[in-house]
């Protein structure tokens, strides 16, 4: 009696990226994680100075 084919395993289901593949998914990441930190400085930027106010009034 044959035995139906096993399942193959997480590690086995994983596909290896090539070094371009992995280059690329830096750089989205790279790209994706300065553009949240410019939003994040312009915003600090902007609300620095009435945040500092308040903190001085207490």
């Amino acid at each position: 009696m044959t035995q139906p084919p096993a399942e193959p395993n997480a590690a086995q289901q994983l596909q290896t990226a090539t070094l371009l593949e992995h280059l690329g998914e830096l750089r989205t990441r790279l790209i994706w994680s300065v553009a949240f930190l410019a939003v994040g400085m312009g915003v600090a930027f902007t609300v620095h100075q009435p945040l500092l106010a308040l903190l001085k009034a207490h």
